[in-house]
């Protein structure tokens, strides 16, 4: 599995002045110096075929990408804006476009996180039946979907969350807004203490 990666760079005088059309370069000298979000080339991949996912995918890899994609409740994959966000070649997948998660943060201002609040009450309503892979899921017998999220738990379970504090930091030091952080953090913090209970919630979802 060979997930979607992010970094930081800068183009160089000499990348600016002979591979950039004059178009391009009179677009960037009206940007501002801030950190850009881009999209980097990747060779010999292409969007998945949807009616072609089972020749390329195993049943764990579509497992794991339905929790990932419950987990940060991505609203981008799927039938919500009829786009999969999936690269894919003989040998690997790639996730791409995670702009619509954690829709909860948008309100700053909120105290109280109504995902966290159903989640207590062993409540999930992240719309699955939306998700690309919800049907292909959905169809698996009873046997294969018993230990079909085990892959993700380990995932969830060994998740550094040191690292949320760190990249908050970073993101509002170049002026990237992050919604309502406090909120996102409660919420990775309750999902992860409780991966058994997470990963059966998502088994009812495609029972």
């Amino acid at each position: 599995m060979k997930c979607s990666r992010s970094r930081v760079s800068e183009f160089s005088e000499l990348f600016i002045e002979y591979q950039l059309k004059q178009s391009e370069k009179d677009i960037l000298s009206q940007r501002d110096n801030g950190l850009k979000f881009c999209c980097e080339w990747v060779n010999g991949m292409q969007i998945v075929d949807t009616n072609n996912l089972k020749s390329h995918l195993k049943d764990y890899d579509l497992a794991t990408i339905f929790a990932f994609d419950n987990f940060v409740l991505n609203l981008d994959r799927g039938g919500y804006r009829n786009k999969p966000n999936l690269l894919i070649n003989d040998e690997y997948f790639l996730l791409i476009d995670h702009e619509q998660l954690f829709y909860f943060s948008d309100d700053v201002n909120a105290s109280d996180n109504p995902v966290i609040a159903d989640f207590k009450n062993n409540i999930w309503n992240y719309q699955a039946e939306r998700h690309l892979f919800y049907p292909l899921l959905k169809s698996l017998s009873p046997r294969a979907k018993k230990d079909i999220f085990g892959t993700f738990w380990y995932y969830l379970k060994n998740l550094d969350t040191n690292i949320l504090d760190e990249t908050a930091f970073f993101l509002s030091q170049h002026q990237i807004s992050i919604g309502n952080f406090d909120l996102i953090k409660e919420y990775i913090y309750e999902i992860k203490s409780k991966p058994d209970k997470f990963c059966d919630l998502l088994i009812q979802k495609i029972a």
